[in-house]
């Protein structure tokens, strides 16, 4: 009995060990997205009745900003593996 308990947490111990870690994510910039911009000179699209506008002029949208998304993994060995971003 005492030998089963010791396996058990022995091979616990180094599946936790040798886990392989989540596949790496990196943050989206600008140019990933088509936001509106509010760039000076740039016309203002004008649409009559149903229309779909892509990327429009505005006088301000907001500020861009990415937050990191993170989780613990692992029982023993913790790591704080990135899972994504929020805009």
């Amino acid at each position: 009995m005492w030998v089963q308990l010791f396996l058990w947490i022995a091979t616990t111990l180094i599946t936790d060990y040798f886990r392989e870690p989540l596949p790496a994510v990196t943050a989206s910039g600008l140019g990933d997205f088509n936001i509106p911009t509010a760039t000076e000179g740039r016309f203002v699209p004008l649409a009559f009745g149903t229309a779909i506008i892509q990327g429009p002029n505005v006088t301000w949208y907001g500020d861009f900003v990415a937050e990191k998304r993170t989780v613990t993994t692992g029982l023993i060995f913790k790591r704080d593996e990135t899972i994504g971003y929020k805009y």
